[in-house]
């Protein structure tokens, strides 16, 4: 019994590697902004997530910010990838009032593992599964990971991304957000 559940979860874990990497090698031209129904911020700005502590935290904290909401795991090599572009970012840009946040969906014990040993200068969520779903809202209809949104200061969305993003393509749609 044992046995037929490492099996399924390891076939599980290589559908979605295969599917990372799918969208990973996806022409950016045709990846780039979803094309589905726009992103719902609402949902955004009602959630609550924990911390990596376990302590709840609303996503209305970041309310009046430049907002890039990432969606990752510690098992995804784009997701891992594009962090450290995405900490340059908010080094950067932090006093001029852009926040990131990492949405992880993976286990708690995971994530801990892997911010141990590569911690990040923006905070990341639990997202649990209630991540993916708000994944999905705000427009991830590939169900695909990493996914980032950029929401602007007035809380509407200005941008969306699936599959990797890097630094340079992520700083051309933040400056006229500032």
């Amino acid at each position: 019994m044992k046995n037929l559940f490492w099996i399924g979860a390891t076939a599980v874990l290589i559908v979605l590697i295969g599917l990372t990497w799918m969208v990973a090698k996806t022409p950016e031209s045709q990846r780039g902004t979803d094309t589905g129904a726009g992103p719902n911020t609402q949902a955004f700005w009602v959630a609550t997530f924990p911390d990596t502590q376990g302590q709840p935290k609303p996503m209305a904290q970041h309310r009046g910010k430049v907002v890039v909401v990432n969606f990752w795991a510690p098992w995804c090599p784009p997701c891992r990838a594009e962090m450290p572009g995405f900490m340059a970012l908010q080094k950067k840009y932090g006093k001029d009032g852009v926040q990131f946040v990492g949405i992880a969906l993976d286990t708690t014990a995971n994530v801990q593992r892997f911010l141990a040993a590569k911690p990040t200068n923006y905070p990341i969520y639990l997202g649990e599964i209630g991540g993916s779903e708000l994944s999905l809202a705000l427009g991830n209809h590939a169900d695909a990971l990493p996914y980032t949104v950029i929401i602007d200061r007035r809380g509407e969305a200005a941008g969306s991304q699936v599959g990797m993003l890097d630094e340079a393509r992520l700083e051309a749609m933040l400056r006229p957000l500032l």
